[in-house]
């Protein structure tokens, strides 16, 4: 599985975004997306994604994603 994801947010914690992205857009890649250690005493986490406006509850440290070749990645917006 060839799938990068980052953490970003602001010196108050106020604006928070995970990107994960497919590194090869040419085929649809599933994975297990390791939270950090920050969000992790957070959880339950809202999230939203700016992209498509889904949105989705993560309760776990580890939470499951797809990237097809349509939209090879996610930029989700933290929501607390």
């Amino acid at each position: 599985e060839k799938v990068m994801a980052y953490y970003k947010f602001d010196d108050e914690f106020q604006d928070e975004t995970l990107m994960i992205a497919n590194l090869d857009s040419n085929y649809t890649s599933q994975s297990m997306v390791l939270l950090p250690s920050e969000l992790l005493s957070k959880l339950p986490i809202n999230i939203t994604d700016l992209i498509t406006g889904n949105t989705y509850i993560w309760d776990k440290e580890w939470n499951f994603v797809e990237l097809s070749a349509d939209l090879p990645f996610h930029l989700f917006k933290v929501e607390r």
